[in-house]
């Protein structure tokens, strides 16, 4: 399998926009060193970033980030996930979360 940078991934999904076959160009689970690389380059904005985010792992660097560069940011696992590797570090599942339940009443 050849080899493909970041730069070359985001350089052809440039060329889909140009074409008129996709209308923006997303990332899932970049990291701030990432997103970097792309706005070295690109001439198309970064319409959103998709990353687990939620009250355990709030991310508060990174939405910044994306914030401060126009980046919508997209939650994934927000009310975490049975099969989250994590999982098992949180002190308790969100769903259980007494403040996550007293929100989801009110």
């Amino acid at each position: 399998m050849e080899n493909v940078t970041l730069e070359e991934t985001w350089i052809a999904m440039e060329e889909l926009v140009k074409e008129g076959l996709v209308k923006n160009i997303g990332v899932s689970n970049f990291e701030i060193a990432d997103i970097q690389r792309i706005l070295k380059i690109n001439t198309i904005p970064i319409a959103c970033n998709q990353y687990e985010c939620h009250p355990y792992f709030n991310r508060s660097a990174l939405r910044q980030f994306c914030e401060s560069n126009e980046i919508v940011v997209a939650a994934h696992s927000s009310l975490g996930s049975s099969t989250n590797p994590w999982a098992d570090v949180h002190s308790c599942k969100l769903l259980d979360d007494p403040t996550v339940n007293q929100l989801a009443v009110k």
